[in-house]
């Protein structure tokens, strides 16, 4: 997904010398908030006691359209969670 989102805004194809991002919106795009594919990340978790850890540690997996998140994938990489 991640690198289908950049294909789509990025030059595929020369339209008077801008992407189509930039012709549809009319202006560049920022690409200087996209998160490195892989990025470690914490994940805050309010499910447990005051007394338990309030974090895990995941990995950044993409950006999720539909609920404009974010998909970790957590610890042991076995789930994938939308934050």
């Amino acid at each position: 997904m991640h690198v289908v989102y950049v294909k789509n805004h990025t030059a595929i194809c020369l339209l008077d010398g801008k992407t189509p991002y930039e012709m549809l919106k009319g202006k560049n795009l920022n690409v200087r908030d996209l998160p490195i594919w892989g990025t470690k990340v914490w994940v805050h978790d309010t499910s447990g006691s005051k007394l338990d850890m309030r974090v895990h540690e995941g990995q950044w997996v993409e950006s999720d359209p539909e609920s404009n998140g974010h998909q970790i994938c957590l610890e042991d990489c076995q789930t994938i969670a939308i934050e």
